[in-house]
């Protein structure tokens, strides 16, 4: 059963993250941003109260992507417990800890909706919802975080890097 509780997001975030774990160096466009020990869950609002359900999952989540307005995907390296908590290092004891897999590689599904309800916004009660699905997978295949929805739309584990480079934007494939 997934229980939904609030989380306080500040500056425009919040995570799902080892307490001792640096989230400043992140990898990520979208909902979602990652390092090791670390998932960055970006918000619309500025900084208020958000509706949050974790979910730890034997296997890849299927079948309600169309219900989300946003959904991103990622691989992340997790040695440590992985806690939701608030920008500001406050712990979430509504939510479960994600205990390291034995691979040390945890997938990472966000569905999101109500980002563009209120953007920037400073608000007192929750519009936003984030469903976070995690699962143990085998290898780091797909690192870089995969975005659909209003993120923009790969039905696979790539993602566009969109950091101006002299050359242009680079496209990473982890495959080859």
């Amino acid at each position: 059963m997934t229980t939904w509780a609030e989380v306080e997001a500040d500056y425009h975030q919040f995570f799902l993250a080892a307490v001792d774990a640096d989230p400043s160096a992140t990898d990520g466009a979208g909902v979602i941003g990652t390092s090791p020990n670390v998932v960055v869950v970006r918000t619309g609002i500025a900084t208020g109260p958000v509706s949050v359900a974790l979910s730890y999952l034997e296997g890849e989540p299927s079948g309600h992507t169309e219900q989300w307005e946003d959904v991103s995907r990622a691989v992340v390296k997790v040695t440590l417990p992985l806690k939701v908590m608030t920008n500001f290092g406050d712990v979430s004891e509504d939510h479960e800890v994600v205990q390291p897999p034995t691979t040390g590689w945890l997938a990472v599904q966000i569905s999101a909706r109500g980002r563009s309800e209120r953007p920037d916004a400073i608000v007192e009660e929750s519009s936003e919802q984030y469903l976070i699905e995690v699962w143990p997978v085998d290898t780091p295949k797909g690192t870089r975080p995969e975005v659909s929805g209003a993120g923009g739309d790969r039905g696979d584990w790539y993602a566009t890097d969109a950091t101006a480079r002299r050359r242009g934007p680079v496209v990473w494939n982890p495959d080859t």
